[in-house]
């Protein structure tokens, strides 16, 4: 037996030996007191601090001096003690007329006599009862029908002997109607076995307690609690009984079994799943059906339940069956160690189904008894509540949390980071050239290379890290607790990186890239709003730059986007104030030396500022849709020039005009095109259009079919930026261009970089095994042209031989007839 039941078991002796009606008093050979309960020290009249030093001559004086007769008290007791083995009963009197039972055995433990136990019981009254039977018949006639309670005589065959007035109103008779009949016959049927009266040892003196059933004479049933003990007198044997009316006890009793009963049903007809357990959480003390339907207890459990009423079989199976068992653990745990708690909480099962878990100790005068656990299935409401939330909080396309979860979890994350004196990282990302994607393929295409995007992007993020769909194209990224804004570089490029590789969509092998703006708070905004527009702020540095990389916000941004804003004003204007013109510069045909072509280049001569590169302003006529208008305008222009130089009577040279991905995307080209050409009066092969290879590639198709009418009208077309785009050599053999013209990244390091004359080498072979031209552009130095002479490549540009000049100035160089060998 452990510590713990060793202290239960002692309790529950301790209880024991109070709850009895007699006095007990437990000594040692020596006669040390070893035990004693309250009702001996009420009934003696000793205080409590006489027993502190255990010794029982200690009591003797309080106990002699009440008694009539208390040298035979001393005698017994020392004849007890000379004999162990004895044991003694005998009647004590005391001086103020009360009688005790005392008796005297051994204490025996493990067959060993260790001492005594002295019980006493107070038998005063019935002593009382009897002495006045015995020595007075009048005064006990007196107490007999003045009691309150019923008191009766019988005989051994229960008829009656005699009976008082209280008896008879118990039960509604007259005496006389009571002497005629027979103990049974106003006994309820149901109780009658255990009225023994004619059935009982006559040798025996004990007393019998019951409570039964009475008919009165109206049919009615009452309750009696009866004492009853035989009587030997010189009248013969009769038995005293004395009843006592329970009839309203009893009817509080079958209340509350009505409303237990009540109750029972209730837990068996709630939806719930109901446990109570004890204030341990060990013992079982019931529970319902529907617990167990929830559950889904085995009967193996179920009958271990039955019997021994343990909960850990129970506990263990239920916690086998949670999503996160050492949470449902715990929590249970814990209020066992707080067993004036009450608990509230939700949890998953392993097979999707949600419950609330509601716990209450049971409190009984101000004294935990037990604790109630009940259950409720809460799946469809929690999936409809899922649903709910999801729609609230998260993008419909992506699954990706929208701009409402956004701004909650960058609050949440920027005071978790005001009190750890850490940083948050927000980058913005927006993809690049999505519209066109978007305006070429269809806006479900797009829908679905979103969702793939998404996909791969949650992949560059911690856990407790945010990524959010904000709207279109743009993504944003909370990175919480960040130690320093290196991190933040970290992961920008861990995004660009998992953009590289092409997405493969209905067949199509899509490439895509994003520019990315990074804030930190608390340096660069001190809310969301501050950060999310100063990360959108530095994302539109990064398109400036070039797309595809990633930029921090400064304040030195904040002053680029004004300009970027004022720069765009300017530029919806520029076309009506007439501010732009076209600078040429000439492309060198190697085999002669001669200038065969001349490629057209906007510039914008703005009134305050000067000459505003092309680098300036192409991006943004490109996102703002002017690039349509000023790419008209470079076409009328170019062609209007070279009807002039052909009416000078200057030699034939042809002008290459740049068109944007946006003009290329554009169903009306074709024909806007040729309206320009006829309007200008020049024969169609002195235009030659240059398109970038990744413009080209955006829709093969299409593109396939417009290189086809440009090429029926006479109209030559070249791929510019070759090299640098995604596109399939397998189609190049399919679009009616005339030339690919190297990528200038190519050419910058090729006297240095194998890799780079490596590439060349294979463009130059590639485009004259298809028998296109090849164009150089970017030579700057003698080294780079012999490598171009040796690679057999028809045709360079660059500074090596002339910068874009102004239309007057390149005029007088074709007038005389200049060439370069």
């Amino acid at each position: 037996m452990d510590e713990k039941e060793l202290k239960q078991t002692l309790s529950l002796l301790s209880a024991s030996l109070e709850a009895v009606a007699d006095g007990l008093l437990v000594v040692d050979l020596q006669g040390k007191i070893l035990n004693y309960n309250q009702r001996f020290c009420k009934m003696w009249n000793i205080p409590r601090s006489v027993f502190e030093e255990k010794v029982d001559q200690k009591i003797f004086h309080y106990v002699l001096d009440q008694l009539l007769n208390p040298v035979d008290f001393m005698n017994q007791v020392q004849s007890l003690y000379l004999h162990p083995e004895a044991e003694s009963a005998d009647l004590l009197e005391f001086k103020d007329g009360k009688y005790f039972e005392r008796h005297s055995f051994p204490l025996r433990i493990s067959d060993e006599i260790e001492g005594r136990v002295w019980s006493f019981r107070d038998i005063t009254t019935t002593k009382t009862t009897e002495n006045y039977l015995l020595e007075s018949e009048e005064r006990y006639r007196s107490i007999f029908e003045s009691s309150v309670l019923g008191i009766i005589n019988l005989n051994r065959d229960g008829s009656f002997i005699q009976i008082n007035t209280s008896f008879c109103n118990f039960l509604g008779y007259s005496r006389m109607e009571l002497m005629e009949k027979n103990i049974m016959e106003v006994t309820y049927p149901e109780d009658r076995p255990k009225t023994r009266w004619g059935v009982q040892d006559s040798s025996a003196q004990k007393r019998v307690e019951i409570e039964k059933r009475y008919l009165r004479k109206d049919g009615s049933i009452v309750w009696g609690r009866v004492s009853s003990s035989w009587i030997k007198s010189s009248h013969g044997e009769y038995s005293v009984a004395i009843i006592q009316d329970i009839t309203e006890r009893k009817r509080v009793e079958m209340e509350s079994e009505k409303s237990l009963s009540l109750l029972h049903a209730t837990l068996e007809s709630t939806a719930d799943g109901i446990l109570a357990v004890d204030k341990e959480g060990k013992k079982i003390i019931l529970y319902n059906d529907q617990f167990l339907k929830m559950w889904g207890v085995p009967d193996s459990i179920l009958e271990t339940i039955k019997k021994t009423k343990d909960d850990t079989p129970l506990l263990a199976y239920n916690t086998r069956q949670v999503k996160d068992p050492e949470q449902f653990i715990n929590r249970v745990k814990e209020l066992y160690r707080n067993p004036t708690l009450d608990s509230f909480d939700v949890f998953e099962l392993k097979d999707g189904r949600v419950f609330e878990r509601h716990s209450k100790p049971q409190m009984v005068e101000n004294k935990n008894i037990g604790r109630v656990w009940s259950f409720r299935d809460v799946t469809h409401r929690a999936s409809t509540e899922k649903r709910l939330h999801q729609l609230a909080n998260f993008d419909a396309l992506t699954g990706l949390p929208n701009r409402t979860l956004l701004y909650d979890r960058l609050d949440q994350a920027m005071a978790r980071a005001k009190w750890t004196k850490r940083f948050v990282g927000v980058l913005f990302l927006d993809l690049d050239r999505f519209k066109n994607i978007n305006d070429t393929l269809g806006h479900d295409f797009g829908d679905l290379l979103l969702k793939e995007v998404s996909r791969r992007l949650s992949t560059c993020i911690r856990e407790g890290d945010t990524i959010a769909r904000l709207g279109g194209d743009e993504f944003i990224f909370i990175l919480d607790h960040v130690a320093n804004s290196d991190d933040t570089h970290l992961v920008a490029q861990k995004i660009l990186d998992v953009l590289t590789s092409p997405f493969q969509l209905k067949e199509q092998e899509i490439f895509v890239s994003g520019s990315i703006g990074i804030a930190v708070y608390p340096e660069d905004g001190q809310d969301y709003e501050s950060l999310l527009k100063n990360a959108d702020t530095a994302m539109y540095r990064a398109k400036d730059q070039g797309k595809n990389n990633y930029q921090l916000y400064s304040p030195l941004l904040n002053a680029r986007v004004s300009d970027r804003l004022s720069l765009e004003n300017k530029l919806r204007r520029a076309l009506e104030r007439d501010e732009f013109v076209l600078h040429y510069q000439p492309i060198i045909e190697l085999a002669t030396g001669s200038i065969v072509s001349l490629e057209a280049l906007i510039r914008w001569i703005q009134p305050d500022k000067g000459i505003v590169s092309p680098q300036e302003f192409i991006l943004i006529a490109e996102e703002t849709g002017l690039i349509n208008p000023i790419g008209n305008w470079v076409l009328r222009t170019a062609c209007a020039q070279i009807r002039t130089w052909q009416a000078a009577g200057l030699p034939k040279v042809s002008v290459a005009v740049n068109i944007s991905s946006r003009q290329f995307q554009q169903s009306t080209l074709v024909n806007t095109i040729s309206n320009i050409v006829r309007t200008s009066g020049i024969l169609p092969d002195c235009l030659e259009l240059e398109i970038t290879e990744s413009a080209i590639m955006k829709n093969p198709d299409n593109t396939a079919a417009t290189l086809r009418e440009l090429h029926r009208l006479g109209i030559k077309t070249s791929v510019d930026d070759f090299g640098t785009g995604y596109s399939s050599l397998a189609y190049l053999k399919h679009f009616q261009i005339s030339c690919l013209k190297i990528d200038r990244t190519f050419i910058r390091d090729i006297v240095t970089d194998s890799d780079d004359q490596a590439i060349v080498t294979a463009i130059t072979a590639l485009a004259h095994s298809l028998n296109l031209k090849v164009v150089a552009e970017g030579v700057e130095t003698k080294e780079q042209l012999q490598i171009f002479q040796s690679l057999h490549c028809d045709k360079v540009q660059g500074f090596y031989y002339c910068k874009p000049l102004p239309q007057e100035e390149i005029t007088q160089l074709l007038m005389a007839k200049k060439g370069f060998f």
